[in-house]
């Protein structure tokens, strides 16, 4: 059993694109396994649960369970995530927010025999950005996990769609209890908990991506977004609480802040020619990158195909025809 899990709040613009991706998973790797949907939902104002309700239900086939959980109000990022992970059970699993997508290489295997797994992801948004950014490149060298905690305290290194975990870690009550502090940001947190105080955790790298990460239209990159500015402050108080050394010193005279720049530097135009397995798995991921034009155009016409099949549901106020 395998569960898709997607929290959501305002995504009617991507939701289609996302549980589009979901079923192109299951129809390429479904040989060996049931599949479950969650949906948890922040009390969106648009059409994204209508949208999501209408989707599972032409696609029922494709599951043994769909669940659609909306909120009455408006509880924040962390509360919608953990109402979801704590829904899931033991199956295994991959959360994402219902703006991102999965990419074609198949999820379903990356958790394994693992604790948790970290991947690289591809980021988009109106198009593929080519660029590959540090906290990718740092996961094309050979880090075991000594040595991530150590990087980890300079700086979030981490791409959240792009990590993998068990289900029972990540539903540990005292991790749980840890992340209940925060309303908008359970990532670094999560990894802060974990870098600390589940050290006998085991941990892989898979340096194939499996995730497209919309990068512009979340609260935390999104400088519109009306949450923004409560999100900055609250990872301002994060990264003081756990003593992230970038936010140790002003910004302007902030020694890890200048070697943060000079590692991110030497990767990219150092490490990325010289060292001959950062150059092997930088150019498998380059290749990674190259095809995935081809695979968002696909997942983007199956949406707006479903959307052209139900244009004629949706009344004048927005809303689906549920008669």
């Amino acid at each position: 059993m395998f569960t898709f899990a997607v929290i959501t709040f305002n995504h009617e613009k991507y939701i289609l694109e996302h549980l589009e991706s979901i079923k192109y998973q299951i129809m390429m790797f479904s040989q060996h396994n049931a599949f479950k949907l969650l949906v948890s939902d922040d009390c969106s104002t648009d059409r994204t649960i209508p949208l999501v309700k209408k989707w599972a239900e032409t696609n029922s086939n494709l599951f043994c369970e769909v669940t659609i959980s909306v909120s009455s109000d408006n509880q924040g990022i962390v509360k919608n995530y953990l109402k979801a992970i704590k829904t899931i059970g033991k199956d295994n699993f991959k959360l994402l927010a219902g703006d991102d997508l999965y990419y074609k290489n198949d999820v379903t295997t990356v958790i394994e025999d693992h604790d948790m797994v970290l991947t690289p992801v591809i980021r988009f948004n109106t198009e593929i950005i080519s660029d590959i950014d540090a906290r990718t490149m740092l996961l094309m060298k050979r880090f075991d996990w000594h040595s991530m905690e150590k990087i980890q305290r300079f700086k979030n290194i981490l791409h959240a769609p792009g990590v993998f975990l068990k289900g029972e870690i990540a539903q540990d009550k005292d991790l749980i209890a840890f992340i209940s502090q925060f309303k908008w940001i359970e990532d670094l947190p999560k990894w802060y908990f974990l870098f600390n105080y589940k050290k006998d955790l085991k941990v892989s790298l898979k340096r194939q991506p499996f995730i497209l990460y919309r990068v512009t239209s979340g609260i935390s990159n999104n400088t519109n977004h009306k949450r923004h500015f409560e999100f900055k402050e609250e990872s301002i108080i994060i990264c003081n609480k756990i003593g992230i050394k970038t936010f140790k010193y002003p910004k302007y005279i902030n020694p890890y802040r200048y070697y943060g720049k000079f590692t991110k530097l030497k990767l990219k135009y150092f490490d990325a020619k010289v060292d001959e397995e950062v150059r092997s798995c930088t150019d498998d991921f380059k290749r990674e990158m190259n095809d995935s034009p081809a695979y968002l155009n696909l997942i983007r016409q199956r949406a707006n195909e479903f959307k052209r099949t139900i244009g004629d549901e949706f009344t004048n106020n927005g809303n689906i025809n549920q008669s």
